[in-house]
């Protein structure tokens, strides 16, 4: 079948784009409507369809040369997309029968948050912002700080949802986190800060309204105008930093076919998952790399370990981060300052043959529906449980390499948890105190 897919690569690239849309919009269309979209398994469903379906498509039709050329790298990925295909679909049948946890809007009638809590969680993730590309984050406890920096997202996205006209306060809120959100985005190198923050609001106000299409054609819209800018820093940070009206009004002006052009490129390079598992699964077959067997899964385990107690413990992230996108054609060996590490998918290929995508895709799928029952079941209070499904969902729509996203993971369910322990305390002797006052009144 697949060297079928590869007699005819334009029809087979449009069919697998098209099967993959409509599966990935059918399981997120069920989540949105039972409000169980922002979790782990609707981030990762989000994921396939932006990074895999649209990304493959964007890839297909940009005109831009790449390291390799772009009908090898198309038919390495049309070879694993039987296997991907009929992964996910399993994938997608196992979510809509299995439990789901409460929806998203269930989890309280209040929309206006504890406006004490979202001061803290936005004190919070600007430590985190300002804090997180030093190097002593990487180590140790000194990971919390990347931690704090991951709530900036869920943060945005609870502040834009509990806004509300008529309290102060939660205008207050709101206009804080995005004007800080989108100062560290701009000063950020990471080209696709800005993305972020938009669909952080964008989410937020979709769901206070219950209604997607109208935000998902207003964030196209921005898209247009915030990705010129993103583009800026690839060749011209040092300059946009030094003129920054001056760079994004000249890029602003550019003509909106050219902006549409741009837009297709960034999601080709930077979005897409795709042209990563191609380039793997190519590297692959001509021996440039040798499938790891699952290694990188018991490095994930050991990535656990502090390093008070294991000394002399490697740098996991040296060989998927610099060795391997090298290795496989993503980056020069000339480029030694550039860090890309692969994603979930692309990741899976690169330590077992594509064949194993009909098991370890579903097998994934199915641990994030126990991941978000777990949390459900064991993090107290609607908005902590809220703010760690939502940190979840947005870790897996960006979807790092396997140790990053269990190291992330359990941090982030340690940070909720004494969160949520906290405020429940609070809370507690609030109520003691006040019931103390109502005996002692005559």
């Amino acid at each position: 079948m697949p060297s079928t897919l590869q007699e005819t690569p334009v029809l087979s690239s449009t069919l697998l784009v098209l099967l993959l849309g409509v599966l990935s919009v059918y399981a997120l269309a069920r989540r949105w409507r039972s409000g169980t979209l922002m979790t782990a398994t609707g981030g990762l469903h989000l994921n396939f369809l932006l990074s895999i379906a649209i990304g493959f498509a964007c890839y297909c039709v940009d005109g831009t040369r790449d390291h390799v050329p772009k009908d090898v790298i198309i038919g390495a990925f049309l070879r694993t997309g039987p296997y991907l295909l009929a992964g996910y679909a399993l994938a997608v049948l196992i979510d809509s029968r299995g439990r789901k946890p409460r929806g998203f809007r269930a989890e309280g009638t209040e929309r206006e948050g504890n406006v004490g809590l979202m001061a803290v969680l936005t004190l919070l993730w600007m430590i985190g912002a300002a804090t997180a590309d030093l190097p002593f984050t990487m180590q140790s406890l000194g990971t919390i700080l990347v931690i704090f920096k991951l709530l900036e997202y869920p943060t945005l996205t609870l502040a834009a949802r509990a806004m509300n006209l008529k309290k102060f306060d939660t205008i207050i809120v709101l206009g804080l986190n995005t004007v800080a959100a989108f100062v560290f985005a701009f000063l950020s190198p990471w080209r696709s800060a800005l993305v972020f923050v938009c669909a952080a609001l964008a989410l937020g106000f979709a769901n206070r309204i219950h209604k997607l299409w109208p935000v998902a054609v207003v964030s196209a819209s921005i898209a247009l105008v915030v990705l010129p800018i993103s583009a800026l820093k690839k060749g011209s940070y040092e300059e946009l930093m030094a003129k920054p009206v001056e760079m994004a009004t000249g890029a602003l002006a550019d003509p909106i076919v050219d902006r549409v052009q741009s837009l297709i490129y960034f999601w080709s390079i930077r979005i897409d998952s795709a042209r990563e598992i191609g380039f793997t699964e190519w590297a692959t077959d001509a021996g440039k790399l040798v499938p790891r067997g699952g290694v990188a899964y018991w490095e994930a385990v050991e990535q656990l370990v502090p390093r008070v107690f294991w000394p002399d413990k490697p740098v996991f992230g040296w060989y998927s981060g610099y060795y391997v996108p090298r290795a496989i054609g993503l980056l020069y060996w000339q480029d030694t300052g550039t860090s890309w590490g692969l994603p979930l998918i692309p990741e899976f290929v690169s330590n077992f043959e594509c064949g194993h995508l009909l098991w370890l895709i579903p097998l994934t799928f199915l641990c994030l529906q126990k991941l978000d029952l777990f949390c459900q079941k064991v993090i107290r209070g609607n908005r902590i449980r809220e703010l760690l499904r939502l940190s979840l969902f947005f870790l897996f729509l960006s979807v790092m390499g396997i140790a990053f996203v269990v190291s992330y993971t359990l941090w982030l369910i340690i940070a909720a948890y004494i969160i949520g322990r906290y405020f429940a305390r609070s809370r507690y002797r609030l109520t003691q105190s006040g019931g103390a006052c109502a005996q002692a009144q005559p």
